[in-house]
């Protein structure tokens, strides 16, 4: 669950969001309307694939973390699981479960991963929409 706070009108539809792991300024997917103010259900789509030893790194941190950095998202969380095809099921938090195309067999369900995301690639949808 997350907490739209404000749309900023600059270029491209921005949302900025506050969850209790941080907040961060994401990008409205140009197939969605924008998330109404207030706490809310929403989807996150990320348009990178995870790659080990780029974007994707193993951790021994075991604290969730969602921290933006100019043009920059940083997640830690929990590998819940990982299907054949190579999507990866992030669990963030109790409620954020994100899902990310990676190759096959390149992580496995339990191993904690400390993501560096473009902010650019990680829009945000407003559930079911």
């Amino acid at each position: 669950m997350l907490a739209v706070e404000r749309e900023d009108e600059d270029g491209p539809r921005w949302a900025v969001m506050s969850t209790a792991l941080g907040r961060a300024r994401l990008r409205v997917h140009p197939r969605c309307a924008s998330p109404a103010l207030g706490a809310q259900s929403i989807e996150l789509d990320v348009d990178e694939r995870l790659e080990l030893g780029g974007n994707a790194q193993r951790t021994d941190e075991r604290s969730p973390r969602w921290t933006q950095h100019d043009d920059a998202i940083e997640w830690i969380g929990s590998v819940e699981e990982v299907e054949d095809e190579g999507l990866v099921y992030l669990r963030l938090a109790p409620d954020c479960l994100v899902t990310i195309e990676a190759a096959p067999d390149a992580f496995v369900a339990g191993e904690w991963l400390h993501l560096a995301l473009r902010a650019r690639s990680v829009t945000v949808c407003a559930f079911g929409v």
